[in-house]
């Protein structure tokens, strides 16, 4: 993911929070090394609830 990784090395983006959102893989398709590594903010991948997506994007990005 060579676009977060341009984010996270320019100060004026580094605080950007990229979001992950997959309906192809699933949590345990993807290592957790995987996450830590790519600094992502969240991943919300298979199952996925509908319903709960706004929610749960919002409760990611601290929009309580």
């Amino acid at each position: 993911m060579l676009f977060l990784k341009q984010l996270k090395t320019k100060p004026e983006t580094q605080g950007i929070r990229v979001l992950l959102l997959t309906l192809k893989a699933k949590r345990s398709d993807l290592p957790q090394s995987w996450f830590h590594k790519s600094q992502l903010a969240a991943a919300i991948v298979n199952p996925l609830e509908p319903t709960m997506l706004a929610v749960e994007i919002a409760k990611v990005l601290g929009w309580d």
